[in-house]
C-alpha cells in the first residue's frame, strides 16, 4: 500500500511539473539580432550607384528588411551592392540579387503598394563594406532598408 501511495504521489508531482512547464508559453526558436539597429532611406535614385549605409569599423551590415517603390507612374528594378570608397565605387559587388550586373528586383509604380522584402535569415555584406543601391534611370525609386550592424 505504501508503494502505491508513493507511486501516485510521484506521478502527481511529475504531472504538476509538466503542467507548470507548459504554462511558460511557446518557445521561440529564432534569436533576436544582436548588434546596433540601423535604417537608411534614399529617394529619387536613378541609374547611379548611391550610398545607403556606410560601414562601421570592423562590423558587418546585416539587412533584414527592404521597402522599394517607384517615384514615377511606372515600375522598374533595383539592385543592392556593396563596396568601399565613394558610393561603393571600389571593389563593387552585387549583393541582392548577388548574380546580377544590372537592376533585377522589381518595384511598382508610385500608385501601388511598394515591394517589401523581409528576410528570415538576414543577408549581409562583408565586414567594413558600405551598402549601396542602384535603380533605373527613367523610373527612379525611393527605398528604406533596415537591419543591424554586428562583428
Amino acid at each position: 500500500m505504501k508503494r502505491l501511495i508513493a507511486f501516485v504521489i510521484a506521478v502527481c508531482v511529475i504531472e504538476l511539473g509538466v503542467l507548470a512547464w507548459g504554462l511558460k508559453g511557446p518557445v521561440n526558436a529564432q534569436s533576436s539580432p544582436s548588434g546596433e539597429a540601423w535604417t537608411c532611406s534614399v529617394d529619387n535614385i536613378g541609374a547611379t550607384l548611391t550610398l545607403c549605409k556606410a560601414s562601421k569599423n570592423n562590423y558587418r551590415l546585416y539587412i533584414t528588411d527592404v521597402l522599394v517603390q517607384s517615384t514615377t507612374a511606372t515600375g522598374a528594378g533595383f539592385l543592392l551592392r556593396y563596396g568601399t570608397g565613394s558610393a561603393c565605387g571600389t571593389g563593387t559587388v552585387s549583393l541582392l540579387p548577388s548574380g546580377a550586373a544590372v537592376p533585377r528586383i522589381g518595384y511598382p509604380a508610385a500608385t501601388s503598394a511598394p515591394t517589401k522584402l523581409s528576410f528570415v535569415t538576414p543577408i549581409s555584406a562583408p565586414k567594413d563594406t558600405d551598402l549601396c543601391i542602384i535603380c533605373t534611370v527613367t523610373n527612379t525609386c525611393t527605398a528604406q532598408l533596415s537591419g543591424y550592424a554586428a562583428p
